[in-house]
């Protein structure tokens, strides 16, 4: 039996924790446990904790020496943050990469740290940055928390530092020095919606010349957790980007990691491409060439946004009421709106909200396709945003507004939209 909790607060949340333990799985977006669980290569948690809409894990704030990222912010929200923008523009860049806007709505820093892929996208300009993360526990009754740099976080895939009953609550990134830039680079089997084979990344302040200092190299996918490319930094530092500096450097990053064979390339590809990559980095930094900013979609005429919050809300504002509340298996009351209409039901932990549209609702026009997020004909609206219906889970949406295809008929008009999928199959 899965039993399921939604709390209010993180003070919540970790007295979950700390009664459940090992058992419990903590989930905010669930891009990664759903497709786990679906494809069977993770079995259903005994106890799983909702946090995507615990308040304190929320918002973007700035002080004078580092921003501080509530673990609960999505990868949306950084794309679409404007003091991301300013301040920590290689944050936004890559998450402009990452997926397709609708796992980029889902999708958590907190659960891109925390899931601990060797190949974790964000993980390469946090690393490069100097990222540290916050976590918290419960002592005492009350948030007690710990500070760990982000590059003693990771001891092997899939693995952590974390104790039982610690939870992710902030990412915290010091502010680069003026000048500072980064290049991120990654290799797939397709240029989008593909987890990279590997990625590098590469920062530092260009001067004059194209020489680079306080240099900071990034290598994921490459190792069983990603790795500060020490010898490749060394090569480039103090140094302009010339030809044989890059040859140096891409061979010192070749002679440091530790590639596996897999489906997605050969640990020989995997080595070589580091070094290629590496160049390709590095000779883009120094012809002022760093992480090209992002297009940012305007607001779609009903108000949402195909990417990011709705338009209505600020920087970390929360996606709806947060619900304190917890259930057993095949027993989560949720009521929530849908197409405008009031819905009530009753589902089980994990399953997806695709599931409940077609099979509890009838609406067939949301399909299931891969089941993975990788495909997009689940895409439904929840809260304004575009998602994958299927990789939502139903039981978190309480409280909350979802638009189908269906609902865009207004008056008994089809949407263009609707027409053009008529037209066109």
């Amino acid at each position: 039996m899965t039993l399921f909790f939604e709390p209010r607060s993180a003070l919540e949340a970790v007295s979950i924790l700390a009664e459940h333990s090992a058992a419990a799985k903590v989930v905010a977006g669930g891009t990664d446990l759903v497709v786990g669980v679906g494809s069977g290569k993770l079995e259903p948690p005994e106890v799983l904790v909702s946090v995507a809409r615990v308040e304190d894990l929320r918002g973007v704030e700035l002080g004078e020496e580092m921003v501080a990222l509530g673990a609960a912010v999505t990868f949306g929200e950084i794309l679409f943050s404007d003091t991301l923008r300013r301040v920590l523009p290689a944050l936004p860049a890559v998450a402009g990469r990452i997926a397709g806007p609708q796992i980029r709505n889902m999708a958590t820093i907190g659960g891109n740290i925390g899931n601990a892929s060797p190949g974790g996208d964000m993980l390469n300009p946090l690393l490069a940055l100097g990222a540290s993360v916050e976590l918290v526990h419960l002592e005492r009754g009350e948030l007690a928390a710990r500070e760990v740099a982000l590059a003693d976080l990771f001891t092997g895939p899939g693995e952590t530092v974390l104790e039982p009953g610690e939870l992710i609550f902030r990412v915290l990134v010091p502010l680069p020095k003026e000048g500072w830039c980064f290049a991120h680079e990654k290799f797939g089997r397709r240029p989008a919606m593909e987890c990279a084979a590997l990625a590098v990344g590469v920062g530092a302040v260009v001067e004059e010349g194209g020489v680079l200092r306080d240099v900071r190299v990034v290598l994921s996918g490459l190792a069983p957790t990603p790795l500060l490319g020490t010898r490749a930094q060394a090569a480039l530092e103090g140094r302009a980007a010339t030809e044989d500096v890059l040859l140096q450097a891409s061979a010192a990053a070749r002679a440091e990691v530790r590639p596996i064979d897999d489906v997605r390339g050969s640990a020989e590809l995997r080595r070589e491409l580091t070094g290629v990559l590496l160049g390709r980095a590095a000779a883009r930094l120094a012809a002022g060439e760093g992480e090209p900013r992002e297009q940012v979609w305007p607001a779609l005429s009903h108000g949402g946004r195909c990417c990011g919050r709705s338009s209505a809300q600020p920087d970390g504002a929360s996606a709806g009421a947060g619900h304190d509340r917890s259930f057993g298996s095949d027993a989560v009351p949720i009521r929530l709106t849908v197409n405008g209409r009031q819905v009530s039901a009753e589902v089980a932990p994990m399953t997806p909200l695709v599931e409940l549209l077609r099979d509890g609702l009838g609406l067939l026009g949301t399909k299931l396709g891969c089941g993975e997020g990788e495909c997009g004909s689940c895409t439904v609206l929840l809260d304004g945003v575009t998602i994958n219906s299927c990789l939502q889970l139903a039981a978190a949406c309480h409280g909350r507004e979802v638009l189908t295809i269906e609902g865009l008929a207004e008056g008994g008009a089809l949407d263009p939209v609707q027409e053009a999928f008529v037209a066109h199959g």
